[in-house]
């Protein structure tokens, strides 16, 4: 429910686009070109919006990382959270990522402050 009046937040959110709402060619593409234990299959059929937006972001390895975080941790609080099958795509495409991706950690002459406690 909406804090703001007793209607569900479904009927308050604005609609999606209708292209939103459907894989486009390029998520096709995309989830075509990832190694099919990490491809998110059902997250594909059940939430396309959400492969359509990974496809655009992919490339931009922060914000991607940002998008994949922001699908796996609720940050507004009381969300209802995606099934048990979508969680666990999610996560491998996610390990997956950070195989592609490591976060890399700067070295300890760039870190900002002393590191010895004195």
């Amino acid at each position: 429910m909406n804090a703001m009046n007793s209607r569900p937040f479904a009927f308050v959110r604005t609609p999606l686009p209708p292209e939103q709402l459907k894989l486009q060619v390029e998520a096709m593409r995309w989830l075509l070109d990832l190694p099919a234990p990490v491809r998110p299959l059902k997250l594909s059929r059940q939430y396309a919006r959400i492969v359509n937006r990974l496809t655009q972001l992919w490339p931009e390895e922060s914000s991607c990382r940002r998008y994949l975080d922001s699908l796996m941790l609720d940050e507004r609080g009381g969300r209802q959270g995606f099934p048990l099958e979508i969680v666990m795509e999610l996560g491998n495409l996610l390990n997956y990522y950070d195989e592609l991706h490591p976060v890399r950690s700067a070295p300890v002459w760039e870190w900002g402050g002393n590191t010895l406690g004195y």
